[in-house]
């Protein structure tokens, strides 16, 4: 539907002139952790985990607020084996975790 062509629009934006690995501006990764944001509140599992999934092929490394919000969404519908899926991730990427993270995790 429309939030899921939002959602790929906003991965696509942020795409545009990075590196793959790289971030996308701080603006950019604003509005894709909004949308992350508004699937999780939502209990949107499939749009959240599909977000990551998107970013992931396309190249574009999220920040702390990023996975937070995925762990977030994972607790949030009971998947804990998925959240700490998402913790892995996070770690591999080299993004340090805050306070958020570790009482999520």
């Amino acid at each position: 539907g429309a939030k899921a062509q939002e959602s790929k629009e906003a991965i696509d934006k942020a795409k545009t002139g990075t590196v793959s690995g790289d971030r996308p501006s701080a603006a950019e990764l604003r509005k894709i952790n909004r949308e992350l944001r508004a699937h999780a509140m939502a209990r949107r599992m499939d749009k959240v985990m599909g977000m990551l999934a998107e970013m992931e092929r396309k190249g574009i490394s999220g920040d702390v607020v990023t996975f937070n919000t995925a762990m977030n969404a994972c607790a949030r519908a009971g998947k804990v084996d998925e959240a700490m899926k998402v913790l892995e991730e996070m770690g591999r990427k080299g993004i340090a975790g805050d306070v958020v993270t570790y009482n999520t995790a």
